[in-house]
C-alpha cells in the first residue's frame, strides 16, 4: 500500500510539472507571436510613412535672394507659401515660372529705389536684383560700366540708391599700335597701367600723366631715344701766305 502510495504522488508531481511546463511554452508562444504582431505593426507604419514620403515634393522657395525648403504634397504656389511659413508681403513680386519644371518660386519684395545715370534720376518701385531693377528703370549697361554703393547681384531693398558708372573709351597711340582701354575714372598714368604700357621720362606723351579723365579721349606716345656716338675726322686745311707792310718796312730796317 505504502509502495502505491509514493508511486501515485509521483505521477501527480510528474503531471504538475509537465502542466506548468506547458503554461510556460503557451507563453513563449504567445510572447513570440505579441513580438510578431508588433514588428509586422512597426514595419507596416515605416511602409506607410515612406509611402507618405515618397508622395512629397521639395520645393525650393527663394525670399529676397535667401533659400528654403519646403517638403509638401501641395501643387499651388499659394498652398505651398502657406506651409512654409515665412513672412511675405501681400504686394511681394512671385514668380512661379519654374515650379513645374525646376520646383522653385521666386519671390522678391518690391521697393522704392532710386537710380542714379548722370544727371537724371529714376525713382521706381523695384524687385529683385540690382541689375534687375536697372532694367526695371529702362536702362541698359555695358559690360565696362559699373554701380556704386552695391553689387549688380546684390538684392534691392528700401530706399536703395544705385549709381551707375558710365564707362568711357581712351585709344592709346604708341609704337605704331593702337590700344583701347575702357575706364570710368581715373588719370592718364591710370590709363597706361591698363593698357600695361610703359614710358620713359624722355618719351613725349600728349598728355600730363596726373590728368584727370572723363569721356572718350585718346593718348600718343612718342619714343625718344638718345644715341651717343664718337667718331674722330681728319680736318684738311690750307696754307695761306699774306704781306703786311709792317713786315716788309722792318725788312728794309735791316
Amino acid at each position: 500500500i505504502y509502495h502505491l502510495h509514493g508511486e501515485s504522488r509521483r505521477k501527480g508531481v510528474i503531471l504538475k510539472m509537465s502542466d506548468k511546463i506547458k503554461n510556460i511554452g503557451k507563453r513563449i508562444y504567445d510572447a513570440r507571436i505579441r513580438i510578431s504582431t508588433t514588428v509586422i505593426c512597426l514595419v507596416l507604419c515605416m511602409a506607410s510613412l515612406l509611402t507618405t514620403v515618397s508622395g512629397a515634393n521639395t520645393v525650393k522657395v527663394i525670399l529676397d535672394g535667401i533659400e528654403y525648403e519646403v517638403t509638401t504634397h501641395r501643387t499651388t504656389t499659394g498652398d505651398i507659401l502657406i506651409q512654409s511659413g515665412l513672412e511675405i508681403d501681400k504686394d511681394s513680386h512671385i514668380d512661379d515660372s519654374e515650379l513645374a519644371s525646376r520646383g522653385v518660386i521666386s519671390v522678391n519684395s518690391i521697393c522704392d529705389v532710386t537710380v542714379v545715370d548722370g544727371a537724371k534720376e529714376y525713382k521706381i518701385e523695384a524687385h529683385g536684383t540690382v541689375a534687375d531693377a536697372i532694367s526695371q528703370a529702362g536702362l541698359e549697361m555695358s559690360p565696362y560700366d559699373t554701380v556704386s554703393g552695391c553689387e549688380l547681384t546684390d538684392y534691392v531693398s528700401e530706399n536703395l540708391v544705385i549709381t551707375i558708372n558710365r564707362a568711357f573709351s581712351v585709344m592709346i597711340s604708341v609704337d605704331g599700335d593702337i590700344a583701347t582701354v575702357h575706364m570710368t575714372k581715373g588719370t592718364v598714368a591710370d590709363a597706361l597701367d591698363i593698357a600695361v604700357i610703359t614710358a620713359d621720362d624722355d618719351d613725349i606723351i600728349s598728355r600730363p600723366l596726373d590728368e584727370v579723365l572723363t569721356s572718350n579721349c585718346s593718348i600718343k606716345i612718342t619714343r625718344v631715344e638718345y644715341v651717343e656716338r664718337k667718331e674722330t675726322q681728319e680736318i684738311k686745311f690750307k696754307e695761306k701766305t699774306e704781306k703786311t707792310s709792317i713786315i716788309q718796312q722792318k725788312h728794309n730796317d735791316l
